[in-house]
């Protein structure tokens, strides 16, 4: 097992499956997807410059607002930070990325092989994520936009206009179709909800294999 392990990136258009794939992921062994951060790509500017004082202290104070919305159980501090760059020699914005995510991690984020969070929006900013973090893989879920449509306009969040929610469906997927072209294919997936619903071994099969699994670990 590598010993720091590889980021992964769950998203797509709202409502389209990240947190159950998420979920499930998180089953397989050496997997640790996180709730939502849904800091980076409004922070790229602070990640770039975190190991400037005043950029840091900023961006902890950006990052903990996000994990009150999304009810993490830690928040992430300027010592905690330093003392899980110096413990694992890491520096930059990507070790911050890294740092964060192991904050509720069930499994200590050296014994992991792939560790990431399943924001949706993150679709819409892949080359700057790649920017900052070369290794990353991602997996994009998408599901019929009659059904993220319906399911958006239940929500208290998000678009209230069929129209409306039917653009940003399209405007998500569009930015999956640019990003592919500056993400090479084996550092990227692609499944249909569906899919997972009809056929979930199959499915599950095809993502474990992606994050270096066997067929044995998809079933278990």
């Amino acid at each position: 097992m590598s010993q720091h392990p590889s980021p992964v990136f769950i998203l797509g258009s709202g409502r389209s499956g990240t947190t159950i794939t998420a979920s499930l992921l998180n089953h397989l062994p050496g997997i640790q997807i996180a709730k939502e951060t849904g800091y980076i790509a409004q922070n790229m500017a602070l990640l770039q410059d975190v190991n400037n004082p005043e950029a840091l202290v900023r961006l902890i104070k950006e990052v903990n607002s996000w994990l009150d919305k999304e009810q993490w159980r830690n928040r992430c501090s300027i010592e905690g930070f330093r003392e899980f760059s110096q413990r694992y020699q890491l520096c930059g914005g990507a070790a911050f990325i890294h740092y964060v995510w192991q904050l509720d991690s069930r499994v200590p984020w050296h014994e992991l092989s792939f560790i990431g969070d399943n924001t949706p929006l993150y679709v819409m900013a892949i080359p700057a994520i790649q920017e900052l973090m070369p290794n990353a893989r991602f997996i994009h879920v998408v599901r019929d936009p009659r059904d993220v449509v319906c399911s958006v306009l239940k929500m208290r969040f998000g678009a209230d206009d069929v129209v409306v929610a039917a653009m940003e469906w399209h405007l998500l997927l569009g930015c999956w179709l640019m990003a592919e072209r500056v993400v090479a294919a084996e550092r990227r997936m692609e499944f249909r909800y569906e899919d997972l619903c009809i056929s979930p071994e199959q499915t599950m099969t095809r993502l474990a294999k992606f994050l270096n699994l066997t067929d044995e670990d998809a079933t278990t």
